[in-house]
């Protein structure tokens, strides 16, 4: 085995390079920073939805409440207003200006993209555009409620 294998050219030129970098700023934001916020949102109950952001034509008409999060969790009535406020507190003060500064974030980054807001690192579609895309979409499943944070 002391032949030596044929070598592959993986040299990449800075456009390519200043892709990949984003590529991979993106994805790993989306996945560790952006997804973690919607999780606890999702938890919470909380109700805040970006006013740039029109209601998803995936959620079906009516009520959604399947009591996945605290604020509709089955409690019994006298601790209601005990799991309520907890959950408002939480949403108040940590997940409703978390949200706002990541969707204020995306929107500024979108803007300023190689692409002039059709795409978030390129001038074609990637994998962490389709991540944002599915993080917003998440987004968007949940009715408009915090009014202060629009």
């Amino acid at each position: 085995m002391d032949e030596v294998q044929g070598e592959i050219d993986l040299a990449i030129d800075s456009q390519q390079a200043k892709q990949l970098t984003l590529l991979q700023f993106l994805m790993d934001y989306t996945e560790g920073s952006l997804f973690t916020i919607l999780i606890l949102a999702l938890v919470t109950g909380s109700k805040y939805t970006p006013a740039q952001v029109p209601p998803s034509p995936l959620q079906p008409p009516g009520p959604t409440n399947h009591h996945l999060d605290i604020k509709s969790a089955p409690v019994p009535f006298f601790l209601k207003p005990i799991t309520n406020g907890v959950a408002g507190k939480i949403d108040s003060g940590f997940v409703d200006p978390e949200l706002k500064t990541h969707f204020d974030f995306l929107e500024d980054y979108l803007v300023n993209s190689p692409s002039k807001g059709e795409f978030f690192c390129s001038d074609k579609l990637t994998a962490a555009d389709i991540m944002i895309h599915f993080g917003l979409e998440g987004a968007t499943q949940v009715s408009s409620g915090c009014t202060k944070c629009m």
